[in-house]
């Protein structure tokens, strides 16, 4: 939704630049608490030519940035998903270490091919986390065509997830 840490200004603001683009009308608004932080939550419809668009938007502080999750349906329909996006929506939390240390992502990587590799030989090597018709697709090639010695592929290996320290700009000389 923006910077800043006020998550009912966000809110506000977003309210007053949908009622007058889309016609947004408020039907609730309020303070609520996620993860032991405070945040806002709005209920808004929009019309449309096939009917109400009914939306819960949930604003969130954190660190500095004020995020908006949003559920959007229908309005007859809207009754029927609010409770899953509202259950959702709370169960956000930071995770403890344990949690934390446990998650497992892919990350993207680069290979070069060594001299008469396969496909599958270069994915066995790199432990390559993806399967070799996506490795294929994603390299442009053929699972069973032969490889030019340093050839660079996209690969992807499986790596425990690790925060990235957020990159500092050096100040102006």
């Amino acid at each position: 939704a923006g910077k800043g840490d006020d998550a009912e200004a966000a809110a506000r603001k977003y309210l007053e630049k949908h009622q007058k683009e889309a016609h947004a009308r408020l039907e609730s608004s309020g303070p609520i608490t996620v993860g032991g932080r405070s945040g806002w939550e709005m209920v808004i419809s929009v019309p449309t030519q096939a009917g109400a668009v009914v939306a819960l938007l949930t604003f969130l502080p954190h660190d500095g940035t004020v995020y908006l999750i949003s559920l959007a349906a229908r309005g007859p329909s809207f009754s029927s998903y609010r409770g899953r996006a509202a259950a959702t929506v709370r169960s956000l939390r930071k995770l403890d270490p344990a949690e934390r240390d446990s998650i497992e992502v892919l990350r993207l990587r680069l290979a070069r091919a060594e001299a008469g590799e396969t496909l599958p030989e270069l994915s066995r090597r790199t432990k390559n986390a993806l399967d070799l018709q996506r490795t294929a697709v994603h390299n442009g090639l053929f699972t069973d065509g032969a490889l030019q010695e340093g050839q660079v592929l996209r690969i992807a290996v499986s790596e425990r997830y690790a925060a990235r320290e957020p990159s500092v700009a050096a100040p102006p000389p």
